[in-house]
């Protein structure tokens, strides 16, 4: 069926436009306003995206074509935005013949209605009988304090603690709830409030959020649900963490996960007023040319070719070859719409829920503008009520939560003491991949409490440790130790409150050390050569750690510690112009771009036994660094001197020849063996250098006089000479120790 278009958004479809050429739209934002008003389904889509604080404002449009496919065109819509930026990005989809929908809803004006209940009993019965066919229930797991809401029209909900329940109602099912407790004061038990709660709590009394929760549970048919500030008991340290050691089996054996995704605090609520023409599905007569032609392999729509069935790729490009699409009509899809109606809304940015949704087997969000449904198998909203696509390959990372959630829930298949992990075709180098990808998504949330960092991610931990068998040291894993050391900080924007917190939080060498954003280099993967070895850890006592979670361990690692000089860089350009001369010998190092962020003054010189090499370095405080590159400006030739130790090695001439490492410095002056990490450094070179470095490391070579740092040795030997009264020309000049394999104790 055909969606209701004005005059402005119908002269969009009714020819094939050329593309990247400006076309008028409304000229008047009253103009706007009016065919919104009149219930033109794409007005009312856009209408909320585009800025309208200007005095002349009018909208434009205009088509871009995608890169790998005919059958998909962008539409944008600018008042303020470029072709690069847009105010809205839209997918013009050409409509598959045979296509139906097997669930029908037409959204209401309130989220609580008659038919958002219907749809959400739809979704979780085809969930329970097509999905999950017992893989997610193995525990009869129960909370030990669920809330009992009784059935509707009860005036009063229990707090009810599991050993008073009669032991058949031990194995019930029970929702949970995710919510944001915000600046305002939420209702909580505590040592107090506990047999009060347990004799009855008015549901007049709760907050907004929990008697939307208590409704919910009952339309629902069940009758338990968990929320943390009342099934936790606040004031007592050792129930906080007894029960957050149990958030694993909490949220994982919970029935369905309600998530209060648009509400900031606890009286935000569940259910709100909304318009719903702008979450209504576009079909539209359309002229544009999107059709395929039969055969044509060189330009793959990429997003229908994973739909389609079979393990080959000839099967799924024949069944590409096959797809038929309607004449004369499309579909016009709002791919950002589940970003903002849940990754930017106010739930989703607080760290704690992070693994309370990846965990979950199901969780529906209650959103501002629709409910949205989500399990292992199915993303599903208002819109979409069978599945909500994952969208062009270039929205796919950021409007989806499928890869990291199925993952999860692989990793929950596998219960402490089964070595099944082979049977499920996983292989441990993508599971540390993916833990990686899961600190990057989780350091960029906030917490309200710097010390709940690692706390707040132990459920999920646990999961990957059943699921790896692996050690888990300080958000860090074991046998992947190598790569995990070489995180590195994204930013300026402490996001935990680490930086000015007291208590201690983690160890130097843990992401966990620190509340900037972190991540993983992409390319760091094909570091297939490690440089260091795992030999065990202990635990440092510490008297102002606040729980088990926060206990200092002393990693101690069989590794290479390297003294190398550096100076601003001076040989080696700026990317992206070109890094050496056209007329540069065959051999010279050509310098690649930084993989991650533009280069700004992060690239430097380094002598690694002699050898010259461009480095890019980043420390862990942003403070250190901006003092460092500061010092590059008024002594450009005095850098100082970095003790780096090496862990792994890109020989890949692809992905640019690497040598990861991070920087170190003493952590005790009594022990020249114990070391605090300070940030990470990453070093161009071709593998035979490396391998005449390690060479010459082991065979005590000394540090030959290179001529670029006669003033930084001059200065170096001044100070030695101030300090000892002499200089020990006869050890060279970082002696015949340096860069040889040694026990090393990283705190």
């Amino acid at each position: 069926m055909s969606s209701n278009l004005c005059p402005a958004c119908e002269k969009i479809f009714n020819h094939d436009p050329r593309p990247y050429i400006e076309y008028p739209h409304h000229p008047t934002l009253e103009d706007f306003q009016l065919a919104k008003d009149q219930g033109c389904v794409l007005c009312n889509t856009i209408w909320d995206q585009i800025p309208k604080e200007m005095d002349d404002f009018k909208t434009i449009w205009l088509r871009k074509t995608t890169y790998n496919t005919s059958s998909h065109s962008e539409l944008i819509f600018n008042s303020t935005g470029t072709v690069d930026k847009p105010d809205v990005l839209l997918w013009v989809e050409a409509i598959r013949e045979n296509e139906t929908s097997e669930i029908s809803h037409t959204p209401s004006v309130d989220t609580n209605s008659p038919e958002t209940w219907k749809l959400i009993h739809t979704w979780l019965k085809n969930c329970v009988e097509k999905h999950t066919k017992g893989d997610l229930e193995f525990d009869k797991f129960f909370p030990d304090r669920v809330l009992d809401v009784g059935i509707a029209g009860d005036s009063e909900v229990f707090l009810r603690v599991l050993h008073d329940l009669p032991q058949e109602q031990q194995t019930s099912r029970y929702l949970t709830l995710s919510h944001c407790w915000g600046a305002t004061q939420i209702l909580k038990v505590t040592q107090t409030t506990l047999s009060k709660f347990q004799a009855g709590i008015e549901v007049s009394t709760l907050p907004k959020t929990f008697q939307d929760a208590v409704e919910v549970t009952r339309q629902l048919g069940e009758r338990y649900i968990w929320i943390d500030s009342l099934c936790i008991i606040q004031d007592s340290l050792s129930d906080w963490e007894e029960q957050s050691s149990k958030m694993d089996k909490i949220y994982m054996n919970g029935y369905c996960n309600l998530a209060a995704t648009a509400s900031s605090d606890s009286t935000g609520g569940l259910f709100y007023h909304r318009n719903p023409a702008a979450i209504q599905q576009l079909q539209v007569p359309c002229k544009w040319d999107l059709q395929r032609e039969d055969g044509n392999f060189d330009r793959v729509d990429f997003h229908q070719f994973q739909r389609q069935e079979g393990s080959s790729y000839d099967e799924r490009m024949r069944g590409l070859a096959k797809e038929r699409f309607v004449v004369g009509q499309c579909q016009v899809m709002d791919y950002s719409r589940l970003h903002r109606t849940v990754i930017n809304a106010p739930l989703n940015s607080r760290g704690w829920v992070f693994q309370e949704r990846l965990l979950s087997s199901r969780v529906v969000h209650f959103g501002a503008e629709q409910i949205v449904w989500e399990c292992e198998h199915v993303k599903a909203c208002e819109t979409y009520p069978d599945t909500a696509n994952k969208g062009p390959p270039n929205a796919a990372l950021s409007t989806h939560f499928l890869d990291m959630k199925n993952f999860a829930t692989e990793l929950r298949k596998v219960r402490p003491g089964q070595d099944d992990r082979a049977a499920l075709g996983r292989k441990h180098g993508r599971d540390y991949a993916n833990w990686r990808t899961i600190v990057e998504l989780y350091s960029r949330l906030k917490l309200t409490f710097a010390t709940d960092l690692l706390v707040a991610l132990s459920g999920l931990a646990q999961v990957m440790q059943n699921g790896v068998g692996d050690e888990y040291l300080a958000g860090l894993w074991r046998d992947d130790i190598a790569h995990q050391l070489l995180w590195e900080r994204i930013g300026t924007t402490d996001l935990k409150g680490i930086s000015t917190c007291e208590k201690f939080i983690a160890p130097s060498w843990s992401w966990a050390s620190t509340g900037y954003v972190v991540m993983w280099d992409p390319c760091q993967i094909f570091a297939i050569d490690t440089h260091l070895e795992y030999l065990g850890c202990s635990i440092i006592p510490s008297g102002n750690r606040t729980s088990r979670q926060h206990e200092n361990v002393a990693l101690r690692l069989k590794a290479r510690i390297f003294t190398i000089p550096c100076t601003a860089n001076k040989h080696f350009g700026r990317a992206p112009q070109p890094l050496v001369s056209p007329n540069a010998a065959p051999d010279t190092l050509i310098i690649d771009s930084y993989p991650k962020r533009p280069l700004k003054d992060n690239l430097i010189e380094i002598f690694i036994k002699g050898f010259m090499c461009p480095a890019w370095i980043t420390f862990d405080n942003p403070e250190k660094e901006n003092s460092f590159f500061g010092f590059q400006r008024d002594y450009p030739i005095l850098f100082g001197e970095l003790t780096f130790m090496p862990a792994a090695f890109c020989p890949i001439d692809a992905y640019g020849q690497r040598l990861y490492g991070i920087i170190l410095q003493e952590g005790d002056e009594s022990h020249n063996t114990i070391y605090k990490r300070i940030g990470r450094l990453e070093i161009q070179l071709k593998k035979e250098i490396l391998t005449q470095i390690l060479k010459d490391s082991d065979d005590g070579v000394e540090i030959p006089f290179t001529p670029d740092l006669s003033p930084y040795y001059f200065m170096k030997m001044h100070l030695e000479a101030q300090q000892n009264g002499y200089v020990d020309m006869s050890v060279g000049f970082h002696g015949a120790d340096d860069g040889k394999e040694r026990e090393v104790t990283l705190v």
